[in-house]
């Protein structure tokens, strides 16, 4: 476990960390399998009351999903890991060497358990991928307006199909989000570590929700705890009607 960032968010400018979890006692998380997560958190905030008080723009930007769909439940993971952090039990360790050791791990990683990448500067994550053989997932909601090099390592994450044609007029593969009476599109796949597609396989073996490499882009019916994926429908509609 570790500390790789500790600074100003991209986002908005406010103190932000990212924690890496998972080097050496792998995750258990059944859809990523052993991947290490990574987690970025307001320094100076409870994520519980970050979500209360609006300052997770910080580390979530614009994203939809911080309406209440979101399906990391924020009392749990991350509220761990920062309690964890503030108790003063994760040290700051520079990013290629937690990338040297998910190496000899033969670890891959998970960009953004919690937050959003983009509020981290991406030459963190740059260096923490670059081993040969340390595989990663990312996804970005900020993709209008994140550093260029973002593009390279993470997904566009999507939420209605304007949005992906959108996201991919610019360079982007997509990752979305969509209602159970939604269709596949063309050019798009189920995710295969869905709940839809019976969890044929977990991220650490698949790989694909990674930058520009791959051939498709990914689609996964709205999920989480109970309640969340209504939530989201009820965001699409007001969206939709706002626009």
């Amino acid at each position: 476990m570790a500390v790789i960032y500790d600074g100003p968010s991209m986002l908005d400018g406010e103190p932000v960390i990212a924690v890496v979890t998972g080097i050496t006692n792998p995750s258990s998380n059944p859809k990523t399998g052993s991947m290490a997560q990574t987690w970025i958190l307001r320094r100076d905030r409870h994520p519980t009351e970050a979500t209360q008080d609006g300052s997770d723009a910080s580390i979530c930007g614009n994203c939809l999903h911080r309406g209440g769909s979101c399906y990391v439940t924020v009392g749990l993971g991350p509220a761990s890991v920062w309690r964890t952090w503030r108790d003063g039990r994760y040290r700051y360790e520079e990013p290629a060497a937690v990338a040297h050791r998910l190496a000899r791990k033969r670890r891959h990683v998970r960009l953004g358990a919690y937050g959003d990448p983009a509020a981290v500067p991406a030459h963190v994550w740059q260096e923490l991928v670059a081993p040969e053989g340390v595989g990663w997932t990312g996804y970005t909601h900020q993709w209008r307006h994140c550093e260029p090099a973002i593009k390279g390592l993470c997904m566009a994450s999507v939420d209605t199909p304007a949005e992906r044609a959108e996201a991919r007029a610019n360079g982007w593969r997509t990752f979305r989000v969509r209602l159970p009476d939604e269709p596949v599109e063309a050019g798009e796949t189920s995710c295969p570590a869905s709940d839809e597609m019976g969890h044929r396989t977990q991220c650490q073996f698949c790989l694909k929700c990674k930058g520009t490499g791959g051939r498709k882009d990914i689609a996964i019916i709205a999920h989480g705890s109970a309640g969340k994926p209504d939530v989201f429908a009820e965001l699409r509609r007001q969206q939709e009607e706002a626009a």
